[in-house]
């Protein structure tokens, strides 16, 4: 549930300071780093076999088994 919104908030600095520092670093929007993360976190649970896919995709993010396919 992370958003550009609630990110900004919790590191104390305006939106667009963010998008900014996010855009300018990891030449990337802020949607396409979360999914990324995503993807890699998702990646790393599936490797460790402990869950199945649907709930590892719920652990990560995805809302739904779509979204995540």
């Amino acid at each position: 549930e992370l958003s550009l919104r609630k990110l900004a908030s919790l590191l104390q600095i305006r939106e667009d300071q963010v998008s900014y520092i996010i855009n300018h670093n990891f030449k990337m929007t802020f949607s396409s780093l979360l999914n990324q993360y995503r993807i890699n976190e998702a990646k790393r649970l599936l490797q460790r076999k402990e869950a199945n896919i649907l709930n590892i995709a719920y652990s990560v993010g995805y809302q739904s088994k779509s979204a995540f396919n």
